[in-house]
């Protein structure tokens, strides 16, 4: 166990350990990811499928992955748009944060990019006029590009009590790390795009020389 100094108080990471996922919405996008997973390093970023988790849509997130520890956000429910109380879409994801999280947040976007493993951060936004005290758990998953490269990361945040005044930005209190275990690696090759305007790969057929007749005089 380590703990880092933040404002609101001590940011304890666990590792190898098993967190405690407090929500159902993130228990269940933990376990869609995992089966889409199927023992590799991670899901593409195209294999995800909103219906297969239609329950958590509004608390959920996908992200590009734009600078080491740094993401934006491409997809965003309305649960975030709820606590920021604008649209989030194109936003880096530590506009979610307090400005003093967002070390501890770069650190943990290092790790899933790197796929050594998931990340469960423990969340906290503050009582003041109009906005009382809420918590909440935000999940990290990685998930690969077409070329296999970790780039995207899905997640999902859920929190408890009433939101109040927005926009709700957030401490963290706690870094719990999700192991990734790879039990096969995905042999399929990457699809490379067709460039535009592009007839189509062209067939190669081996020419045979040409024979030539040539007459000698003895």
């Amino acid at each position: 166990m380590s703990k880092a100094t933040a404002t609101g108080g001590a940011v304890i990471a666990f590792r190898g350990k098993e967190p405690m996922i407090r929500s159902p919405l993130i228990e269940e996008v933990r376990g869609y990811w995992e089966a889409l997973r199927d023992g590799r390093p991670a899901p593409a970023r195209a294999e995800i499928d909103p219906r297969g988790i239609d329950r958590a849509l509004g608390h959920m997130m996908l992200m590009d992955r734009i600078a080491p520890g740094h993401a934006r956000l491409r997809v965003a429910g309305q649960h975030l748009c709820d606590l920021m109380g604008m649209e989030v879409r194109g936003m880096p994801l530590g506009a979610l944060l307090a400005l003093p999280a967002r070390e501890a947040l770069a650190t943990a976007l290092q790790t899933v990019f790197h796929g050594r493993c998931g990340v469960v951060l423990g969340l906290h936004a503050g009582w003041s006029l109009g906005t009382p005290a809420i918590d909440g758990q935000m999940l990290l998953l990685p998930l690969a590009d077409r070329d296999g490269v970790l780039a995207h990361a899905l997640g999902c945040i859920a929190t408890t009590g009433t939101i109040g005044r927005a926009p709700r930005r957030f401490v963290i209190t706690e870094v719990r790390h999700l192991p990734i275990m790879v039990t096969r690696r995905d042999e399929r090759e990457p699809v490379l795009p067709v460039p535009a305007l592009a007839e189509g790969p062209a067939t190669y057929r081996p020419q045979r020389p040409a024979l030539h007749l040539v007459q000698t005089r003895n």
